[in-house]
């Protein structure tokens, strides 16, 4: 039940991530370096980007998420599209829930 309810808050919060902190292109599409921005910023995690390339800040991003559990940004590029497994996968890990993943 604890898991249930920490899921359903994770999911309203990455609900409310996409409607305040995206703006979308016209596909509607949320790539892995917005997304891994968004999580690093809630987090707490500032990382420069001015003297660092598009991939190695986004290398940067994902190592810092992968550090708190968050693996899913690991060994992608950040032009790639989240997909709706990946996000269940992602809101089950925060929920704590890392035990049936694929990793």
């Amino acid at each position: 039940m604890k898991k249930t309810l920490i899921l359903l808050v994770a999911a309203a919060f990455i609900i409310m991530l996409g409607v305040v902190e995206f703006s979308y292109a016209a596909s509607g599409k949320l790539t892995r370096m917005e997304l891994a921005e968004c999580l690093c910023k809630r987090q707490g995690i500032n990382l420069p980007a001015e003297n660092l390339s598009k991939d190695a800040y986004y290398n940067a991003l994902a190592n810092a998420l992968a550090e708190k559990g968050i693996k899913m940004f690991l060994n992608s590029k950040p032009t790639d599209v989240l997909t709706c497994a990946e996000a269940v996968d992602m809101l089950y890990t925060i929920a704590g829930g890392t035990e049936n993943l694929d990793t």
